[in-house]
């Protein structure tokens, strides 16, 4: 007679499981059109709670909280058609370049215009991106045939100095910066330039030099039709990592790309509604978690058939982080039947 013997073995797996953070999220708040002209960016007064149109004939002001116009303007500058470029600065003084090289400043929405002589600034101004407030108001530049980006300081509040931070590819579209240390400047490349990608410039303390680490992400390299024009900075939150919000001209996108890196962040694109040909000033409030953009049409892409402009405001936000859950149990049981 035989006897068995059963045995039964239990074991219990402690199975690790990494920790989730919640991605970024982007999304859209409002959109408008502007039909009266073309614009060519915006601007956002935190002061106020406005958006400021950098447009042709006149500046006009629109609430942020739902992209509806105030009904009121800038005054212009006597001449003045088309501030080409408009930008607001922490304390609500507003700062703009005209399209036939003037450079001018308001002490608020309500203010009479002053114009400004800045000796070292080019001829044509893309972009202006003011941070700060009084006399540490800084103003980051680029410019269309100018080799170089531009940095304004002052020490008064009415006089101001360019200096050259970086010397780079002609024909610039955007510039801005990383504060509060602004030791972090990223650049972006229009049409002409080589490369045309956005690219990052860190201060060593004595010099400026390219990041090579970061290799911004370009859509379409080899034809080289797709380039960025426009952006800002999103500091990072939550686990997720900082990003460049970079707009792409002929995509008619915004992208985001890892701010270290470059790397394209997938599921974040935001299509402008309506083909829009540039975007000048979007510009990030970082207290609200808000974006800010303006895009021009052409005007064989206007819907009128007239040059026209979109703006609008998106939220971003990386999202609660949920609590992780370090282990879970797994039971694996076997029976043996031994004689």
């Amino acid at each position: 007679m035989k006897n068995y013997v059963y045995c039964l073995t239990v074991v219990v797996l402690l199975v690790m499981v990494p920790s989730v953070y919640a991605a970024w999220t982007i999304t859209e708040d409002w959109t408008a059109d502007y039909t009266d002209s073309e614009i060519s960016g915006c601007a956002y007064n935190v002061t106020t709670d406005h958006v400021l149109l950098g447009a042709n004939p006149i500046v006009p002001i629109y609430n942020a909280s739902d992209g509806t116009p105030t009904g009121s303007s800038l005054t212009m500058p006597s001449g003045v058609t088309w501030m080409f470029a408009i930008t607001c600065a922490e304390d609500g003084v507003i700062f703009g370049y005209d399209y036939f090289g003037g450079f001018h400043r308001w002490a608020d929405e309500s203010a009479a215009p002053e114009t400004l002589t800045v000796s070292g600034l080019m001829s044509t101004v893309r972009c202006l991106r003011a941070y700060g407030s009084g006399n540490d108001t800084r103003i980051y530049v680029t410019g269309g045939g100018d080799d170089s980006y531009i940095q304004l300081i002052t020490t008064d509040g009415a006089n101001w100095t360019a200096a050259t931070l970086i010397a780079a590819p002609a024909a610039k579209s955007g510039v801005f910066a990383v504060p509060p240390a602004f030791t972090t400047v990223y650049g972006l490349q229009p049409w002409g330039a080589t490369p045309d990608w956005p690219m990052r410039f860190d201060y060593s303390g004595t010099t400026w030099s390219v990041n090579t680490s970061f290799v911004g992400e370009d859509p379409d390299i080899e034809n080289d039709t797709t380039y960025c024009v426009g952006g800002d900075y999103i500091p990072a939150e939550g686990g997720e990592p900082a990003l460049v919000f970079i707009y792409y001209y002929n995509l008619g996108q915004f992208w985001a790309l890892n701010a270290d890196t470059g790397a394209r962040i997938a599921g974040l694109d935001y299509t402008v509604p309506g083909f829009s040909t540039y975007v000048m000033n979007a510009q990030v409030d970082t207290t609200n978690k808000k974006i800010y953009y303006g895009c021009r049409r052409s005007a064989t892409q206007g819907g009128a058939g007239i040059a026209e402009g979109v703006f609008g405001r998106l939220s971003y936000s990386s999202g609660p982080t949920p609590t992780p859950t370090p282990y879970e149990a797994a039971v694996e049981m076997d029976w043996q039947i031994y004689e």
